[in-house]
């Protein structure tokens, strides 16, 4: 209390979330364990109740406890960067590594902004194996026309880790920025995601019009 959470490091926060240990396993050692099967926290946003009881000494109680704790921490980034309007990546960037980051599925999300910035609506619209003809701009031009959405920003994950846009990536951000711009909207970015690291197409100047 008098020196603050932020000194404490990763394994005492978790021996904080845990309370206790057990008559085998202290709760410094369950910390540890967590530690070393979530690598080090990298992975601790999309592990599973299930997974996390397979560790000697957490049951259900434990394991609902540190999974609620990244649900709330994911739901708080969401809550901040929507509360103000989004106008750039370092808006939504911590929201959707957190997300999407640790995700061993290809997910593809659209959002959809008034002319403030404000968001309007956000959809996860594809899983799975990301390709051009999977992303048709019908999909999420036909939502952004429902909600009168004056631009929309796309966000997507490479499980790999690795952010740089693949030529298909390349391909359908051109077709979708196409589009846009048919329908009178902007395209303010297209983000990718990974545990550790990000691409935004707009900062590394691959949208039309980059300011």
């Amino acid at each position: 209390m008098l020196q603050g959470l932020k000194r404490l490091d990763n394994s005492e926060l978790l021996c904080l979330l845990l309370g206790s240990g057990t008559r085998r396993q202290t709760v410094e050692k369950l910390a540890s364990q967590i530690l070393r099967r979530t690598d080090n926290l990298r992975t601790m946003f999309a592990i599973q109740p299930e997974e996390l009881m397979r560790i000697e000494g957490i049951g259900q109680a434990k394991a609902l406890i540190l999974c609620a704790a990244m649900e709330l921490a994911s739901r708080a980034l969401e809550a901040k960067a929507v509360s103000e309007p989004i106008l750039g990546p370092e808006d939504v960037r911590a929201w959707f590594q957190a997300v999407y980051g640790t995700q061993s599925q290809e997910h593809f999300a659209v959002l959809y902004l008034d002319i403030k910035g404000r968001l309007i609506r956000y959809k996860d619209l594809f899983v799975g194996t990301l390709d051009q003809s999977l992303i048709h701009p019908r999909e999420i031009f036909r939502e952004a026309c429902l909600v009168s959405a004056a631009s929309i920003l796309l966000v997507h994950n490479h499980p790999s880790d690795d952010p740089l846009p693949s030529m298909a990536d390349l391909d359908s951000t051109s077709l979708l920025e196409e589009a846009a711009q048919l329908h009178k909207m902007r395209l303010l970015d297209h983000i990718i995601v990974g545990q550790t690291s990000c691409f935004s197409f707009r900062e590394h100047g691959l949208l039309d019009g980059n300011d």
